[in-house]
């Protein structure tokens, strides 16, 4: 945070932003994609205050990252923590709505994330991480990336997913998807590959609201009546939002092809009018869940068995013992928003 801290930096940060919002044909909002894990956290904080304060009015939906690792020894999983610890504290703060992601199931651990189609897949490879992280984001996002008349402004997509105060919600993909999917038991098996990409979260059965988008399946209006079906049955006290597109995902440079079955693409050119070679059908998911609750107190749990000898250099830049107990306390109190009654 300290980076950002001399007012030339502010002003040229806050110059950066004004030129592009001036350059945007059809402002919603503002998507912010940022490592949650380390020093850059706190200068997505600090931007998240900035756009808040001059932006008021729009939206802000934030993701912030953090990586697998092989390794990680106890002082620096000590730093990591702390510091989503203090980045989860602002996004509900100065955020409109956030999904924390990572291909590692806990909060820091050294365990990876399982993905079944993915055979070669290795998390702790940031390379092959981002191409699953980046193909989740397109595919979610892919229904606000129309212009102005788009199925999904910003300002929906946010407002259907958050509510009394509920700002995190969970993400899920399935990459790729299965190309098959015809009737409702086609569909079970499909839905099998869905892997969450939320730390201490499997799955989302327990959601109030959620908005899923299936790419790359044809007779898109047949299987939006499908899919519609289907979601009542699966979560009968769900509000389900589906966005359904024939337009699949992509293989281009430089995504990693080989670390997918090619049994899972499709050669088919009719897919897309820009015949830029394989495809592969995708899904994700965004969950206002119970669930995030869950994850939230297992953080908090995490945080409180640090020790303040492991966190000097948090304390020689400033940060003082009592914030450090402030921050925990706010992120249990963030934590029983998600009970159950």
């Amino acid at each position: 945070m300290a980076c950002v801290e001399k007012e030339d930096d502010l002003e040229y940060i806050e110059n950066q932003i004004r030129f592009f919002v001036e350059e945007s044909d059809y402002f919603q909002g503002f998507n912010i994609l940022f490592d949650a894990d380390n020093g850059f956290g706190g200068v997505a904080s600090k931007l998240l205050q900035l756009i808040k304060q001059e932006y008021s009015t729009k939206m802000t939906f934030a993701v912030p990252l953090f990586p697998a690792h092989s390794t990680c020894e106890s002082a620096r999983r000590a730093e990591r923590l702390t510091n989503l610890g203090l980045v989860v504290d602002a996004l509900f703060e100065d955020s409109s709505m956030f999904s924390p992601v990572s291909l590692d199931p806990l909060w820091c651990s050294n365990n990876s994330r399982k993905f079944s189609e993915l055979h070669n897949l290795k998390p702790t490879s940031i390379y092959q991480a981002g191409a699953v992280i980046a193909t989740a984001l397109d595919t979610i996002f892919f229904p606000l990336q129309a212009k102005k008349g788009s199925l999904l402004s910003l300002t929906d997509f946010v407002k259907k997913l958050t509510s009394d105060g509920r700002k995190a919600v969970g993400m899920s993909c399935a990459i790729p998807l299965w190309n098959r999917v015809s009737n409702l038991e086609s569909l079970n098996s499909a839905f099998v590959e869905v892997t969450s990409v939320t730390p201490c979260v499997e799955t989302f059965r327990d959601c109030w609201t959620q908005q899923l988008v299936w790419r790359g399946l044809p007779n898109t209006s047949d299987f939006q009546s499908l899919v519609d079906f289907w979601s009542r049955i699966q979560w009968k006290r769900t509000t389900t939002f589906n966005c359904v597109f024939r337009t699949p995902s992509s293989l281009v440079k430089p995504y990693p092809k080989f670390f997918l079955d090619s049994a899972k693409l499709v050669e088919d050119s009719s897919w897309s009018p820009s015949k830029i070679g394989p495809h592969f059908c995708t899904f994700g998911g965004l969950h206002s869940s119970v669930s995030l609750g869950h994850s939230l107190k297992y953080l908090h749990t995490e945080l409180s068995k640090i020790e303040g000898r492991s966190l000097q250099k948090f304390f020689s830049s400033g940060l003082e013992q009592d914030d450090l107990l402030e921050n925990r306390d706010r992120i249990i109190g963030y934590a029983e928003l998600y009970e159950e009654n």
